[in-house]
């Protein structure tokens, strides 16, 4: 190569370097407003939408399955709890003895909660993980687009921290924040765990009145994936606890009501003797427990917030159930 070729081709290393200096500046601009906004809640523990501990914050629910799978990867937490919104709403893992993450997500199925379980065991490696089982979990219903599969592995975790960090939807979640008002449904805590408004006579109407439980029957493909999570959980050295949760009269009655009985009692069945072959804790609660009434026209009592939700209070019978030390102090 020649004086001048060697000259050439510093000067255009000169000039690309400069060319890239204003991008890099203004990623770097967007990633730091992006990480003191924390559209997800994955940063800080304090970001700026926290209006007087109040979590104004709709991303949370929009895109909980994302959120979810970034948060519980970076937990430092003994006991992790895995399920649906039944889960998340009526478990309040702040009561427990040990440091808990609640990784409830609504509408979770069964190869869902095969992802999360992966996730938690690989990323969190917790004393114990705690599993609500439920009917529609199995059943071929209509749900939003599951959480990707790969979302324990450790390129999907480096992949969703950087589009938390830049990209245009993190940019858009983040604009749009400043202009929502705080949700009505309740409040999401840094553990997982949602404080659930009270709802409604007229609410709880609407709940009963709209469940189409006909819909829910068993799907073979999601029944067959319950060995292999049992076998998984005893591969992994974790302590797992499985549990079938408690079922309100009304909810109960619905389903005897649209013809699932049959299907519903087969599938516990199927789950507890899988279970007992397979080998792990399992307790069925579904309707062995003391808060089977609930009367869905006046509105959320102190155990049932719906037909389906059952309250905290009885989330922590659950836990007192499986075995787990409630912190009577900080409930």
């Amino acid at each position: 190569m020649t004086s001048a070729d060697k000259i050439s081709t510093r000067a255009w290393v000169r000039f690309l370097l400069i060319a890239a200096c204003p991008t890099v500046v203004m990623l770097a601009i967007v990633s730091a407003a992006l990480i003191y906004i924390d559209p997800y809640w994955v940063w800080r523990a304090s970001p700026p939408w926290l209006i007087e501990g109040r979590t104004a914050n709709d991303n949370l629910d929009n895109k909980m399955r994302f959120v979810k799978a970034i948060a519980a990867a970076q937990q430092n937490a003994e006991l992790v709890w895995v399920g649906s919104s039944r889960v998340y709403r009526g478990v309040n893992v702040g009561c427990l003895a040990e440091r808990a993450y609640n990784l409830g997500v609504a509408g979770m199925m069964l190869d869902e909660a095969q992802t999360y379980i992966r996730l938690t065991s690989q990323r969190v490696r917790p004393r114990a993980i705690v599993v609500g089982l439920d009917y529609f979990m199995f059943g071929s219903l209509d749900r939003p687009d599951p959480i990707d599969p790969a979302a324990s592995s450790v390129g999907w975790q480096l992949q969703a921290r950087l589009q938390s960090l830049v990209s245009r939807d993190a940019i858009s979640d983040a604009w749009k924040l400043p202009t929502r008002s705080a949700t009505t449904d309740g409040r999401w805590l840094p553990n997982g765990f949602k404080e659930t408004v009270p709802r409604s006579g007229g609410y709880t109407t609407s709940v009963q009145n709209g469940l189409k439980l006909g819909r829910i029957r068993t799907d073979p493909r999601l029944m067959s994936l319950l060995p292999a999570i049992f076998d998984e959980a005893k591969r992994s050295g974790v302590n797992f606890k499985f549990y079938i949760g408690p079922e309100s009269d009304a909810y109960l009655a619905l389903i005897k009501r649209d013809g699932d009985w049959q299907d519903f009692q087969a599938w516990r069945a199927y789950v507890a003797e899988t279970a007992k072959q397979k080998g792990v804790e399992f307790v069925d609660l579904a309707e062995d427990h003391p808060f089977a009434h609930f009367d869905w026209s006046a509105g959320s009592s102190d155990t049932w917030i719906d037909s389906m939700h059952f309250a905290p209070p009885v989330g922590l019978y659950v836990a007192k159930a499986l075995g787990l030390a409630p912190a009577s102090a900080r409930c």
